[in-house]
């Protein structure tokens, strides 16, 4: 059995980090940008749901590309790895922020983050020259 400094999993941490860092600042800015869209356009508030999981699906795809292409190999557990501490960071404030416990919603969230990243991460070693 490998100890955890002979492991794989420390070297790929900064790449999660990094990851985890262009996940949120396109989460940001696509929030934003619904913000504008529902304070200057006619979208209603109804159609809010749909678009919270589009904007954390490509926030998810685009931070595990990032984290699968600074990794340069095994890309989905580098993107899966950005999903779940992605999810974890969204779980943990609407806990703390919003008083909102773990459900079924919110396990399948973290199911699909997991895939999202993952797939990314897949995407993102195969464009590594």
């Amino acid at each position: 059995m490998k100890a955890w400094k002979d492991s794989e999993a420390p070297r790929k941490m900064p790449h999660v980090f990094s990851g985890l860092l262009y996940a949120f600042l396109i989460m940001g800015g696509a929030a934003f940008l619904l913000a504008l869209l529902l304070l200057l356009g006619g979208q209603k508030e109804e159609s809010l749901p749909a678009s919270r999981y589009v904007i954390h699906a490509m926030s998810l795809l685009a931070g595990g590309f990032m984290a699968g292409r600074k990794s340069g190999s095994r890309g989905w557990y580098a993107g899966g790895m950005t999903g779940l501490a992605y999810s974890a960071i969204i779980s943990l404030t609407g806990y703390l922020g919003f008083d909102k416990g773990v459900d079924w919603t919110s396990v399948w969230f973290t199911v699909g983050a997991f895939l999202a990243g993952a797939l990314g991460g897949m995407t993102g070693v195969q464009t590594k020259k």
